[in-house]
């Protein structure tokens, strides 16, 4: 991504519904393509690994991703029903490749929080909303969210998922 497509960082906070042209999906999949991107934090209460993202899983991604950027996952474990420890159990097995290619993978108990972080030097994204990183979320499901890209807004929204990273634990 050129610096000139970079919103202005003077930019008012845009709101979008994800359902909407799939906009929170293209714009995942645009800062996740960044070069010399230095660090992704994505917190989701759902997160599907097989979740398409441009040319292939979201889990795979994160993995190429971690040999040259600081990447976080905070998100919580499906609990209750069998079918749930069963999808709690495949995504356990999915977080251990994560964390062998250098994503830092956290569980959160009580999270139901989705913020998305993205920084490249002093040009940055941050997601704040209503979408997991599933289907639903990104393209299925009636969200909202908003984004913005001034640095400090960035550092505000940052601390805040710094207090949740602190209730977190590795997977």
């Amino acid at each position: 991504m050129s610096d000139a497509s970079y919103p202005s960082t003077q930019s008012t906070i845009q709101a979008f519904s994800a359902i909407r042209e799939d906009k929170l999906a293209r714009l995942l999949s645009r800062w996740l393509g960044i070069p010399g991107l230095e660090e992704v934090v994505l917190v989701s209460f759902a997160f599907n690994p097989r979740l398409k993202n441009g040319d292939g899983p979201l889990a795979r991604k994160l993995e190429l991703l971690a040999s040259s950027t600081t990447v976080t996952l905070i998100t919580a474990l499906p609990q209750g029903t069998e079918a749930q420890n069963v999808h709690a159990r495949n995504q356990r097995s999915v977080f251990r490749g994560l964390v062998v290619a250098g994503v830092r993978v956290l569980i959160h108990d009580t999270l139901h929080a989705k913020v998305y972080l993205f920084r490249r030097g002093d040009k940055v994204c941050w997601v704040v909303g209503s979408s997991n990183l599933t289907h639903g979320g990104l393209s299925g499901n009636t969200e909202i969210n908003v984004a913005g890209y001034r640095i400090a807004d960035y550092r505000e929204v940052l601390s805040q998922v710094e207090e949740i990273i602190d209730g977190a634990y590795p997977v």
